[in-house]
């Protein structure tokens, strides 16, 4: 991490990499291993949570970006405004959507949790 990045942006490139290299690991990851399944998949829950709140926060912050003094756009539109106005909704949705994954990768979490490999199976 670079000294003079802002350290969210820091964090949330560094996060970006390390699901990359999950996504890779993923490839070889146990397939018939029940409790690495199951705590791969609680990984996630926690994943999309952390999304979701990130997703929520920059929304805050686009909205806030309307008050902010001297604000223009690069294409001379008289009310910039509405570039922010509408990154905030976007980034609302997405919000939205990432807890509701969160909610689906959770119920299957707790389906996961019912299963096992017997030790004596061919």
């Amino acid at each position: 991490m670079s000294d003079d990045m802002e350290p969210t942006l820091a964090a949330t490139r560094a996060a970006a990499e390390s699901v990359r290299t999950a996504n890779h690991a993923a490839y070889h990851a146990p397939r018939g291993d029940t409790g690495n399944i199951y705590d791969r998949t609680g990984a996630l829950v926690e994943l999309l949570g952390s999304t979701e709140q990130i997703a929520r926060v920059l929304g805050q912050h686009a909205d806030r970006l309307k008050d902010a003094p001297g604000l223009f756009s690069d294409d001379g539109r008289p009310d910039p405004d509405t570039y922010a106005e509408r990154a905030a909704a976007r980034l609302h949705s997405a919000s939205v959507v990432l807890d509701e994954a969160a909610s689906l990768v959770n119920a299957a979490w707790s389906e996961l949790s019912h299963l096992g490999v017997r030790p004596d199976a061919p």
